[in-house]
């Protein structure tokens, strides 16, 4: 599977929309663990919106959108 994601940064509301095969409470942790270069410095994020997807091309096509 494959998720599509929204990301709400608690500290000044920056809003970021990724996809990936890892579930999102799972990516959630690891942005708020200084992995993604552009989230670090937007920390502590919130998950607030995703979205399951079977094909990655469909996931992928749903982040742009």
């Amino acid at each position: 599977m494959y998720y599509v994601y929204v990301l709400l940064s608690h500290k000044d509301r920056t809003r970021y929309i990724g996809y990936s095969s890892k579930e999102p409470h799972i990516r959630l942790a690891e942005h708020n663990s200084s992995k993604g270069m552009f989230t670090r410095g937007h920390q502590p994020w919130i998950l607030t919106y995703y979205e399951e997807f079977e094909q990655i091309k469909t996931a992928r096509e749903r982040e742009l959108f």
